[in-house]
């Protein structure tokens, strides 16, 4: 039976899902660090009092900003307010020198003379129609002499000129109306806007933001210096205690030493007494004789525990030395 070699070919979709994995683990390992840097700085009292100031000092200016820019906008709101205004005036006034115009042609067309009674009688009649209609603007007080000559024209009747012309007087009171509307609003949004212009040349709401952000930032730096100076505090209680212990310890231990170097000395004396008791036995045998062998081996089990003795000394000067 054969096998062939094959090759499996990995298309370029297969090879970008890799790569995808692969900077997907990588972005979700950096996304778990910063989180836990930020997890760290969310338990750090000291960085959330240093958020929370700079965020505090931010909301003052901002909010100060947000107010002068506010008033700015208003007062070029105003600024276009009066702009539009003159226009309309203009427009207003314009509308009714041309009436006035056309009035003047038809009396021309009529041929009547200015300082005529007819022309006379028409300037009485068209204050009556301005009080009738109340053109606004407009104060019209009669004499008595003035509501006789009124009342003399109304029972003789009016001329086709006088009524024409009067119509024409009557169109006048929109535009007449409109305006005096106009220069009234103009007037309240000019003296607005001059009174709110100087007004805030006697506040400086900016400058004192500034201010009250740089006492909020005072503060957090001294609340901040208070939070170290305790934290420096604890560790070095903290320090101190270890030292304390650590002194503790080694009292023990000396003790334990000197209580070693005691027992030492113990049992170089009984080595003492025994080398004595030797020397006594060794004595002894020497005027017996027949117990030669006996002694012997008391010799020697006298010098093994010697031996042992000495090991112990030994090893209590090397504990000392240490």
């Amino acid at each position: 039976m054969k096998i062939e070699n094959k090759t499996i070919f990995m298309g370029d979709d297969t090879l970008k899902s890799r790569h995808a994995e692969g900077n997907n683990k990588d972005k979700t390992q950096s996304t778990k660090a910063l989180s836990g840097v930020a997890f760290k700085e969310n338990l750090d009292p000291i960085v959330q009092k240093k958020k929370k100031a700079r965020q505090q000092a931010i909301k003052i200016i901002g909010d100060a900003f947000k107010n002068e820019t506010k008033l700015d906008m208003e007062q070029e709101e105003r600024r276009q307010r009066l702009k539009e205004l003159e226009a309309e005036i203009g427009e207003y006034k314009e509308a009714i020198r041309n009436i006035e115009n056309e009035r003047a042609d038809l009396r021309n067309l009529y041929e009547v003379p200015e300082g005529s009674d007819e022309e006379n009688d028409l300037r009485l009649l068209e204050r009556e129609v301005e009080k009738e209609m109340r053109f606004k603007g407009k104060v019209v007080v009669f004499s008595r002499e003035e509501l006789e000559r009124l009342d003399e024209i109304h029972k003789k009747g009016l001329s086709e000129y006088q009524e024409r012309s009067l119509e024409m007087k009557k169109s006048e009171k929109f535009y007449n109306d409109g305006a005096f509307d106009d220069e009234r609003e103009f007037r309240i949004v000019k003296e607005t806007l001059t009174q709110t212009k100087l007004e805030r040349l006697k506040y400086h709401p900016m400058l004192d933001a500034r201010e009250k952000a740089d006492a909020v930032l005072d503060a957090a730096s001294d609340e901040i210096l208070g939070m170290l100076f305790e934290e420096g505090k604890e560790h070095v209680d903290e320090e101190l205690e270890e030292k304390v212990e650590e002194v503790k310890e080694q009292k023990e231990e000396k003790e334990e030493f000197e209580e070693r170097i005691e027992k030492a000395k113990e049992r170089k004396e009984d080595e003492r007494k025994l080398t004595e008791e030797i020397l006594e036995g060794v004595s002894g045998l020497q005027a017996n004789s027949a117990d030669l062998s006996n002694a012997q081996d008391q010799v020697k089990e006298m010098l093994n525990n010697l031996k042992i003795l000495e090991e112990d000394i030994k090893g209590a000067a090397v504990d000392e030395e240490v």
